[in-house]
C-alpha cells in the first residue's frame, strides 16, 4: 500500500493580533511556504507508532480501542498535539465509519520545515553566516539538536501545522474527509484547542486548512473539548451549530513577497494576550474605540492589497510597470495615482496599524512592538522597495515581517537590501527566514517522492 502524505502549511497574521479572538472583528492571515508533513504508512508491528525523527526521543506508541480513543503504550515523555490529533481523528473514524474502519497499526513520520525551528546553531557550527543563501544549503528536515522541547521554534505556527497535517492524513487515510472539507477543518481546530487546553481564535489551524485568508472566528461554544462527550461526529460535521467562522478568499499581490525573520529573545504569547484582555476589561470605553479605529484600518488593508492584486490581473503590463517604478524611487517620491498611489496606501495603513498596536501595549503594558523591533522595522521600511511591516500576531520579541517590492527587472533588489540590514543590525538579533507566501494555499495530499528528502527521514 503506498504511504499517505498530507502537509499544512504555517501561517503569519499580518492584521489582526488580539482582535482575532473576538468574532466581531476580523484578521488577515497570510500562509507560508514553510509546510509540516504527515506520512502514513502501514505496519506489521502492533499499535500506532508516531515518530518525529528531527528530535531526540521523539518516538511515541499508542493503542486504539474500538471508539477510537487512544492510550500512550510507550514513547519519551508525551506530546499532546499528537495525542489529540490521533484521538480527535480516530473517534470521527469509527462513529462515521464503524470500529473496524479503524486502523491498528500504522508507521506515522512527522518533520516540519527547516523554517518551523532556529537553524541558528546548525549554521554557527558549521561556521557559516545566517544568510538565506546558506539556510538554503542545510539539509531538508534537518536535525536543529537536542530533544523538541529544548527546541527554539520560530513563531510560524508549528503546532497547528503539525495537529492539522497529521489529523487531514489520517482521515485521507481511513477515506473519511479530504484534506479541504470542513470535517477535516473542525477536528484540526478540536484537536488543537484540547492539546493547547484552551480555546484559542483558531486562525492559525484555519490557514493551515485553507491557505491565506482573511479571518472571523467561530463561536467558541461550537468546538466540542469535553471528553466526555458521547458522540464527536455530529459536533464536527456539516449541520453541527456554532461552527459560524468566515474565511474570506485572501493573498498578497504579483511582484511582492512577505520576508521573515527570527528573532532570538521570545515571548509569553499566552502572558501577552491575558494581559492585553485584562485591558479591555478594565477599559472597555478606550479599547473599544481603539479596536474599531483597528478593524478599519486591517479590513482596509486587505481590500487594497486585494485591489493591486485586481489590478495585476486585469492589465499586468501596467501593473508591473507599476512595480518597476515604485521600485526604483523612495517611497515618499511614489506618484499618487493608480497602482502606485494603492502601493502608497498599503504603506500608509500599514503604519498606522504598527502605531495603533503599539498604543494598545502601552496602555496594558505589554510589549507588543518592542522599542527594539520598532527601531528595526523603522529602518526596514525605510528601504527602497519595501512597502511596510510589523510583528506578527501578539507581537513581542518572536519575529517580524516586512513587505517588499519585487519588479521584473531585480526580483532581489529589496529583499538583499532587508537581508543586509538584518544581519548588520546590533540591537536585534534577527536572522532571515526561507518563507515566503504559500502558492499552494493550504492543506494538500503530496507525493512523497515528490518532496525533497522526504523519504530519506522515514
Amino acid at each position: 500500500m503506498s504511504p499517505t502524505v498530507v502537509s499544512a502549511p504555517g501561517k503569519v497574521l499580518i492584521a489582526g493580533g488580539y482582535l482575532v479572538l473576538d468574532p466581531v472583528y476580523e484578521g488577515v492571515v497570510v500562509a507560508t511556504s514553510a509546510r509540516f508533513y504527515t506520512v502514513v504508512l502501514p505496519s506489521a508491528e502492533p499499535g500506532i507508532i508516531v515518530r518525529a525523527p528531527q528530535f531526540e526521543g521523539a518516538s511515541w506508541t499508542y493503542a486504539v480501542d474500538d471508539t477510537g480513543r487512544v492510550s500512550q503504550s510507550s514513547g519519551d515523555g508525551a506530546n499532546k498535539f499528537v495525542q489529540s490529533a490521533l484521538e480527535t481523528t480516530f473517534r470521527v473514524v469509527a462513529e462515521l465509519k464503524g470500529a473496524d474502519a479503524l486502523p491498528r497499526a500504522l508507521k506515522i513520520t512527522i518533520a516540519g520545515d527547516n523554517d518551523f525551528y532556529s537553524q541558528r546553531s546548525q549554521l554557527d557550527k558549521g561556521g557559516l553566516s545566517r544568510t538565506r543563501a546558506n539556510l538554503a544549503q542545510l539539509p531538508p528536515f534537518n536535525a536543529p539538536g537536542g530533544p523538541l522541547r529544548d527546541v527554539h521554534k520560530t513563531g510560524l505556527g508549528s503546532s497547528a501545522a503539525l495537529t492539522t497535517s497529521l489529523v487531514c492524513a489520517l482521515l485521507e487515510h481511513t477515506g473519511t474527509a479530504e484534506p479541504h472539507s470542513a470535517l477535516a477543518h473542525r477536528a484540526a481546530q478540536r484537536a488543537h484547542c484540547a492539546a493547547q487546553g484552551k480555546l484559542g481564535s483558531g486562525f492559525d489551524v484555519a490557514a493551515a486548512v485553507f491557505g491565506s485568508m482573511r479571518y472571523r472566528r467561530f463561536d467558541p461554544a461550537a468546538v466540542p473539548l469535553d471528553d466526555s462527550i458521547a458522540e464527536l461526529a455530529p459536533r464536527l460535521g456539516e449541520s453541527a451549530p456554532g461552527w459560524n467562522e468566515q474565511t474570506g478568499a485572501f493573498g498578497l499581490p504579483p511582484r511582492t513577497r512577505i520576508m521573515l525573520a527570527d528573532v532570538d529573545a521570545g515571548s509569553d504569547t499566552p502572558s501577552l494576550v491575558g494581559k492585553v484582555l485584562k485591558w479591555r476589561t478594565a477599559a472597555p470605553e478606550e479599547s473599544t474605540k481603539l479596536w474599531t479605529r483597528l478593524s478599519q484600518a486591517n479590513s482596509e488593508l486587505a481590500d487594497v492589497l486585494l485591489a493591486l492584486a485586481s489590478s495585476a490581473a486585469q492589465d499586468p503590463a501596467s501593473y508591473d510597470a507599476a512595480i518597476e517604478h515604485a521600485a526604483a524611487i523612495s517611497q515618499s517620491d511614489w506618484l499618487q495615482s493608480g497602482v502606485v498611489e494603492r502601493l502608497a496606501r498599503v504603506r500608509e495603513l500599514m503604519s498606522d496599524i504598527r502605531s495603533m498596536m503599539r498604543a494598545m501595549g502601552e496602555a496594558a503594558q505589554v510589549p507588543i512592538e518592542p522599542p527594539e523591533q520598532q527601531r528595526l522595522l523603522d529602518a526596514c521600511v525605510a528601504l527602497q522597495g519595501v512597502i511596510g511591516g510589523g510583528v506578527p500576531g501578539a507581537g513581542g520579541y518572536d519575529a517580524i515581517w516586512v513587505l517588499v517590492l519585487e519588479p521584473v527587472s531585480a526580483p532581489e533588489r529589496a529583499a538583499a537590501l532587508v537581508e543586509e540590514l538584518w544581519l548588520g543590525w546590533k540591537e536585534v538579533d534577527a536572522s532571515p527566514l526561507l518563507a515566503s507566501e504559500s502558492v499552494e494555499r493550504g492543506a494538500r495530499v503530496e507525493d512523497l517522492d515528490a518532496v525533497r528528502g522526504l523519504r530519506d527521514v522515514l
